[in-house]
C-alpha cells in the first residue's frame, strides 16, 4: 500500500508538471503597451497560453479585469488580470482579443448611462465594434492607425498625452434672450471651435437644437414636446459667424462666450466630425432631461478621457446656463470672456423664434460678430 501511494503521488505530480510546462504564461505588458484607460482595466495582466485540442477552436477567456461605470469612470481591477487563450496567439490576435472585450466591457451603448442611451450617443465620432477592433490593434502594435481621425480619437478617450493647439480656442457658449433690456432667461447651450484671429469660413458652432418653423415663440406645451410634434433634436454644425449673425440679428439674442483651450487632438475630431459625420440625430426632444444642454454636454464629456465619470445627469434637470458655468469652472474658471450685445431691433427687424441660419452680412468677414471678436483682448 505504502508503495502504492508513493506511485499516485509520483504520478500526480508528474500530470501537475506536465499541465504547468504545458502553459505559457507571460506578462501583457511584453506583447504591447496599453494606454492608460486600458491598462486602468487590465492592469499588470498575465497572459497564459493553453495549446488548444485538436479541432478546438481558438478561444479566449479573460477574468478579473476592472469594469466601467458612467457615474464613476473605470473602476480598476482589485487583483491582477488573467487572460486565458487557446492555442498560440500572435501579438495582432491577443490585441483584438482586448480591444473586443474592451469595446463590450466600456465603449459598447449598452454601458453608457440611462441619460446617455436616450441620446442615442456612445462616442462623439461613430466607432463600431470592426473599426475599434481594426484600427486599435494598428495603434497597439504600430503606435499609429494610419487615420488621423481615430488617432485623434484614440488619444483623447484613452488619456494619452494631448498637444495644446495654441492656434484654436474652444468656445463655450451661452445664447440669452434680450427682453427689453432684461438680459435674463435660462439660455441655449453650445460650443464652437474658433481659430484666434478668426477665420470667417473655417470657425464652426456645435449646436443641438429640436428645430422650429415658426416666426413666433414656441408656447410652454410646445416647447416641452409634450406631444412629440417637434422634429427630433440633433447635433450639427454650422458656419459660426452666419449663427451668431442670426442669433443676434434676427432672434433677438445676445451670447456670452468664454475662450477656453483646445489640444490638437480634439480640433481634429471636431473638425472630423462638422465634415465627415454631422448631424447626430438624438431622436425625441425632452425640454428637461433631452435638450441643447443634454446633448451639448454629452458631446463635451466625449472631448475628455473614458476613465472620468461623465457630467451629463447632475442635479433635477439639464439647465443651458448651470451647463456652461459647469464645465468653465471644472476646466479652471479663469478663461476670457466676451459678450456679443443683440441688434435685432437696430438692425430694423421684428424678432423671429424660426430655426433658420442667415448669411452674415454683409461678409462673414466683415461682419459685426467677426470684427468685435478679432478686436476682442486675449482670444487673438
Amino acid at each position: 500500500m505504502g508503495g502504492m501511494g508513493f506511485t499516485w503521488t509520483y504520478l500526480l505530480l508528474l500530470l501537475i508538471v506536465s499541465l504547468a510546462s504545458s502553459v505559457k504564461a507571460q506578462q501583457l505588458c511584453s506583447f504591447f503597451s496599453l494606454p492608460p484607460a486600458m491598462k486602468e482595466v487590465y492592469g499588470e495582466a498575465v497572459v497564459h497560453q493553453k495549446p488548444a485540442q485538436a479541432g478546438e477552436a481558438q478561444s479566449a477567456r479573460i477574468r478579473g479585469a476592472g469594469c466601467y461605470v458612467p457615474r464613476r469612470g473605470i473602476i480598476p481591477a482589485r487583483h491582477r488580470a488573467h487572460i486565458t487563450v487557446r492555442g498560440d496567439t500572435a501579438a495582432d490576435e491577443l490585441a483584438a482579443i482586448l480591444l473586443n472585450d474592451f469595446y463590450f466591457r466600456v465603449l459598447s451603448l449598452r454601458k453608457r448611462s440611462w441619460h446617455e442611451r436616450r441620446l442615442e450617443l456612445a462616442e462623439f465620432v461613430p466607432i463600431s465594434e470592426e473599426t475599434f477592433i481594426k484600427l486599435g490593434s494598428r495603434r497597439l502594435i504600430k503606435g499609429k492607425s494610419g487615420v488621423p481621425w481615430f488617432d485623434a480619437w484614440w488619444a483623447i478617450r484613452m488619456g494619452l498625452p494631448q498637444t495644446p493647439d495654441r492656434s484654436h480656442h474652444l468656445v463655450i457658449i451661452c445664447l440669452k434672450h434680450d427682453y427689453d433690456g432684461k438680459k435674463y432667461s435660462f439660455g441655449h447651450f453650445c460650443f464652437a471651435l474658433r481659430k484666434r484671429g478668426g477665420d470667417a469660413q473655417g470657425d464652426v458652432v456645435f449646436d443641438f437644437r429640436a428645430p422650429w418653423y415658426e416666426d413666433r415663440t414656441p408656447a410652454l406645451i410646445e416647447g416641452m414636446n409634450s406631444g412629440n410634434k417637434l422634429e427630433p433634436i440633433t447635433g450639427y454644425t454650422a458656419n459660426f459667424y452666419d449663427w451668431l449673425y442670426t442669433q443676434t440679428s434676427y432672434r433677438n439674442c445676445f451670447v456670452e462666450m468664454w475662450f477656453l483651450p483646445v489640444s490638437r487632438e480634439q480640433a481634429t475630431v471636431l473638425r472630423y466630425f462638422d465634415e465627415e459625420i454631422q448631424p447626430h440625430d438624438a431622436k425625441e426632444f425632452r425640454g428637461i432631461r433631452k435638450n441643447c444642454a443634454s446633448l451639448g454636454m454629452a458631446f463635451v464629456d466625449r472631448l475628455g478621457p473614458i476613465s472620468e465619470p461623465i457630467s451629463l445627469g447632475m442635479g433635477l434637470a439639464d439647465i443651458p446656463t448651470k451647463t456652461a458655468d459647469r464645465i468653465v469652472e471644472e476646466r479652471g474658471g479663469e478663461f476670457p470672456f466676451f459678450q456679443l450685445e443683440n441688434n435685432t431691433h437696430e438692425s430694423g427687424r421684428e424678432p423671429t423664434a424660426k430655426s433658420q441660419i442667415h448669411r452674415a452680412q454683409p461678409s462673414r468677414e466683415a461682419s459685426r460678430s467677426f470684427r468685435k471678436l478679432r478686436a476682442a483682448a486675449g482670444i487673438n
